[in-house]
């Protein structure tokens, strides 16, 4: 397979080489085909893929984005959006490097909404545009579900929608990127795989099941888990996965495909923009400003069995009556996050998550079983008030002998309530310099 792949883009290549003003969009339509043909992604056939359209705009500087999206199969909602933020060396030419990485985003939002868009200053800075800026080729997925609209009613086709599909479609983003980089002159070498939250562990199990392949039919040339656990030694926290797994898969029976976390979200997002003052719906006796504070600051109050104690997605400052203001972020900018938030996300996507981290003989999920095998450079980032040092415990299970980790921690354990939270790796004042800049070292060195 890959003898044919590589040939296919050789016979290619030297069309999108010859000129320096070689288009980059005909260059990603070319790879798609070349891709869905060759199998080195699952795919749909290559005439649908070449009548993708790429769109391309400038993000700061010479760095842009182009995105595609591709389609995984023959359903209505079997898309996937990839996303690619490189330097230009000309208007449409992506300039040379020789580090590239894909980033997978976890619950709730898309690719733009959790990195692109997650940036602290009205600049355009944001982890991909560090990294792009840095001579780094950025990639980036949406995972189906993102593409479901909230006015979706029959959500039946979520039913078995489970964590299988996206780590197959993780492959699909892979592989083109490696196609389009080669087309392109950058090489056929493997990417960084990093994901964030639930994107995390989606990496784990993609890393894992990628060991069962020969090694010239694997993607992946390093990991950078982001501030999540796919296993832990914790039983309070193997117990809380239990139960949500049994919630989930207990909603799943009922006919409830879906969860609409997302859908509730956004709308306090926007409230929060739009009227800052009135009265917040879903939190009596908060303004909406308040409201949307409160919900990142004390992400833990909202969920049954939170995966660590005091788990938030961005830190506060607190007294006596709540949460005045954000520690680490600019509130108008974690508004903006939030209403970007996306209506829908399979159930049997999380339950299969959960049931990984529960470990139960009885409910044996395969996207653990392999973290002994995965032996590619691994770089671990935590926020102290997000999952922070407990997601170290999965690395030591895997085989690479190259693994580091990196956890920004401000207090002590039984203070991670006042700690840098989940999405402050993203959108908070100091971001740059506590984790995109550890992170492009760590992609550079390796």
């Amino acid at each position: 397979m890959i003898r044919h792949i590589i040939s296919s883009i050789l016979a290619v290549a030297p069309i999108a080489l010859l000129s320096s003003t070689a288009a980059a969009g005909p260059s990603l339509a070319r790879a798609l085909a070349i891709a869905c043909e060759s199998n080195e992604a699952d795919c749909d056939a290559p005439e649908k893929s070449l009548s993708a359209a790429v769109s391309r705009r400038v993000l700061v500087g010479d760095v842009v984005e182009y995105r595609v999206d591709l389609r995984v199969g023959p359903g209505t909602y079997d898309v996937i959006g990839l996303h690619r933020v490189v330097r230009e060396s000309a208007p449409n030419v992506p300039a040379p490097t020789s580090k590239a990485v894909m980033m997978v985003h976890g619950d709730a939002w898309d690719f733009e909404s959790a990195f692109l868009a997650a940036g602290p200053s009205p600049d355009g800075a944001s982890l991909p545009v560090h990294l792009a800026s840095h001579g780094i080729d950025v990639w980036g997925v949406d995972l189906g579900w993102t593409r479901v609209p909230a006015s979706e009613t029959n959500l039946s086709f979520m039913q078995n929608w489970g964590f299988q599909r996206d780590v197959r479609d993780i492959g699909t983003a892979l592989g083109v990127a490696r196609v389009v980089r080669a087309l392109s002159g950058q090489g056929h070498g493997r990417l960084h795989l990093l994901g964030w939250s639930r994107g995390g562990q989606l990496a784990y199990a993609y890393a894992g099941a990628e060991t069962q392949r020969p090694s010239g039919l694997r993607h992946v040339g390093g990991l950078i888990p982001v501030d999540i656990y796919l296993e832990t030694d914790d039983p309070d926290f193997r117990a809380g996965a239990c139960q949500r797994r049994a919630d989930q898969r207990a909603l799943v029976a009922a006919g409830q495909y879906a969860n609409n976390l997302g859908g509730q979200l956004g709308p306090l997002g926007y409230l929060a923009q739009i009227d800052p003052m009135g009265p917040s719906p879903a939190f009596p006796g908060l303004d909406n400003e308040h409201a949307a504070m409160t919900l990142g600051a004390a992400t833990f109050l909202l969920m049954p069995q939170p995966p660590v104690p005091s788990y938030h997605l961005t830190g506060g400052l607190w007294d006596a009556a709540g949460v005045q203001d954000l520690a680490y972020a600019d509130p108008a900018v974690w508004f903006d996050v939030l209403a970007r938030a996306k209506p829908w996300q399979p159930w049997a996507m999380i339950a299969d998550a959960d049931a990984a981290t529960c470990d139960d003989p009885q409910d044996d999920v395969p996207f653990d079983d392999h973290l002994a095998d995965i032996t590619v450079p691994t770089f671990y980032v935590g926020a102290g008030g997000g999952f922070g040092a407990a997601g170290i415990y999965t690395t030591t299970l895997l085989g690479s002998q190259d693994v580091s980790s990196h956890v920004v921690q401000h207090y002590p354990e039984e203070y991670r309530l006042l700690d840098i939270g989940h999405t402050d790796i993203f959108q908070g004042y100091d971001a740059e310099a506590l984790f995109w800049e550890p992170i492009r070292s760590w992609i550079t060195a390796h």
